[in-house]
């Protein structure tokens, strides 16, 4: 778990810095290549082998709030389930691993698929980044015009947040 606490460590740098969370630079700096690809409409992003360590490949097709949470996703499979990706895990525009892609990886099932969501979510949308922002801009979470300001400020979808605020 020591590599978790790793992600933390790098994370809370960039929270420190507000908002939106630079996922790009947490990914770099822990040593993972990032890119953004023309894919199929289908497919949301990857992380693979790369040389001596990962890569992790969006689909530079989709909106950027959309980019974001698939890099923080992909960032926890690195995370949680290294030992499980083998050569790459392929993600659909579901976040579910698939064999659509070139990598079909039978070992990552819907709990890493829901862990690695979690942890987007929170990398993206940290409770004190939440809680600072809320307090900055006055922003109350029972009116939706505040929940759209506030994922707007956090470069997330609303849907996203709600889930996160825990308002669906």
């Amino acid at each position: 778990m020591a590599e978790v606490s790793n992600a933390f460590d790098v994370a809370e740098r960039y929270w420190a810095k507000g908002a939106p969370v630079d996922i790009q630079g947490i990914i770099r700096d822990l040593g993972i290549e990032y890119s953004e690809e023309v894919r199929p409409e289908s497919m949301s992003g990857l992380i693979e082998r790369y040389g001596d360590g990962y890569r992790i490949v969006v689909n530079a097709r989709h909106h950027l709030v959309r980019r974001r949470f698939t890099a923080a996703h992909e960032l926890g499979h690195y995370v949680y389930h290294r030992d499980l990706i083998g050569d790459g895990i392929f993600d659909d525009a579901a976040y579910r691993s698939t064999d659509l892609g070139r990598y079909r990886n039978a070992k990552i099932l819907l709990e890493h698929e829901t862990q690695a969501n979690r942890f987007a979510s929170v990398v993206l949308m940290p409770t004190q980044l939440i809680h600072q922002l809320q307090e900055k801009h006055n922003l109350d979470m029972n009116r939706p015009q505040d929940v759209a300001t506030l994922a707007r400020l956090l470069e997330v979808s609303e849907q996203a947040l709600r889930i996160r605020l825990k308002l669906d």
